[in-house]
């Protein structure tokens, strides 16, 4: 087989990404996420700042999450289940391979809507199969 030139000329392995949430205390790290849009890349780079503003709860869902520490972890949602609406925000970040953000969001106003666990989980980490997360709206801050 060989190599065309329209191949990539970047070498293998190609990198990786995960999508981080710091919310309160607490840092998560997932492998996907819904309910946000990077859009068009070179808008980004060069004009894209979004604020958007909303009386109506939307939602964001981010899936195949860990959680390290079960201690931090009954903190976290002893946090969320006393006040519901996070006087802050939330920021959900898409992190390189090298630990390096390369876009971000805050979520104003977050509210955890939903969480499912799974049952794959390793060591002293809470596996999360399911995060989903209402908010007031969004500012696209990286």
């Amino acid at each position: 087989m060989t190599q065309s030139d329209d191949w990539p000329s970047t070498a293998f392995p190609m990198p990786s990404f995960v999508f981080r949430l710091q919310w309160e205390d607490a840092e998560l790290c997932f492998a996907q996420m819904s309910g946000l849009d990077i859009g068009d890349a070179s808008e980004v780079a060069s004009e894209f700042r979004m604020s958007c503003k909303t009386d109506q709860m939307s939602l964001v869902t981010l899936n195949l999450g860990t959680f390290i520490s079960e201690l931090l972890f009954e903190q976290w949602c002893s946090q969320c289940q006393t006040s519901p609406f996070s006087a802050g925000s939330a920021i959900v970040s898409l992190v390189d391979d090298e630990g390096q953000s390369t876009f971000a969001w805050k979520l104003l106003n977050p509210s955890l809507q939903k969480i499912a666990f799974s049952q794959n989980a390793s060591g002293n980490e809470l596996s999360i199969e399911e995060l989903v997360i209402g908010h007031q709206g969004i500012e696209l801050i990286a």
